[in-house]
Parts: C-alpha cells; sequence; structure tokens
C-alpha cells in the first residue's frame, strides 16, 4: 500500500486539503467542492457523469481516485477519503465551467496562468 502524506494546498488566500505520495498529488473531494463553491456530492455526481464517462470513452482517460483511511482529530476511528487526481480535478472544474459557474471560470483561468507561467519559468532555465 502506498504512504500518502497531507499536504496544505494554498489557492488564493484559502487552504485545501491534498495528499501526497510523493509522486502525484491529490485533493480531497471537499476541497475540490469548495474550490468551486459546489456540495461536496457533486463530486460523486461528476464521477459518475454521463459527461466523463464519455470523455474517458473517447480519450481513454482513466481517473486515479484512491480511497485511504485518514485519522481525525478527537476521533480514534479513521475515516475513509477518497482522493482526486489532478487530471480528474481539473476535468471537474472545467465540467462547472461548461455548466457556467463563475468561480469556476476564475478558478479555472488561475491555474491556467499559473501553469502557463511555470511553462515558462521552466524553459528559461532549460535555455541557459
Amino acid at each position: 500500500m502506498t504512504n500518502f502524506r497531507r499536504i496544505s494546498i494554498k489557492f488564493g488566500d484559502a487552504h485545501y486539503d491534498g495528499f501526497t505520495n510523493g509522486k502525484e498529488y491529490f485533493y480531497t473531494q471537499t476541497s475540490l467542492a469548495w474550490l468551486v463553491l459546489e456540495d461536496f456530492d457533486s463530486v460523486t455526481r461528476f464521477l459518475d457523469s454521463k459527461w466523463l464517462k464519455d470523455i474517458n470513452d473517447k480519450y481513454e482517460v482513466v481517473p486515479n481516485c484512491p480511497e485511504i483511511s485518514v485519522s481525525q482529530q478527537g476521533s480514534n476511528a479513521p475515516k475513509k477519503v477518497q482522493l482526486i487526481d489532478c487530471d480528474t480535478a481539473a476535468m471537474y472544474i472545467q465540467y462547472h465551467v461548461i455548466q457556467g459557474n463563475e468561480l469556476a471560470m476564475l478558478v479555472n483561468r488561475a491555474l491556467l496562468s499559473e501553469a502557463l507561467q511555470i511553462r515558462g519559468v521552466t524553459a528559461s532555465h532549460l535555455d541557459r
């Protein structure tokens, strides 16, 4: 079994729960839903949606959404948490952009801008 480490992902002024196994990064369902002000169940509905199934069938994209047990503060019983990989998280945000969620549009723009900047920085270091 892969060991996951909890991390805090900063977006704007907010921090969201995430996890890493050292190679990949994951959001929790709750953090992903909060990012675009949707309810927790919206992630489950998205994972079961025809839209995602069609994308998966067309582009052979397979979500990586492991379930892990995490300890809860003040409780002896661990809680099961489904993690959402970054590719699936991006598709979730894009899905909400298509649905007209204006916050998802802003989040999508900010993440895309940051990704383009990171690629520029990486390219400028390679040109040296």
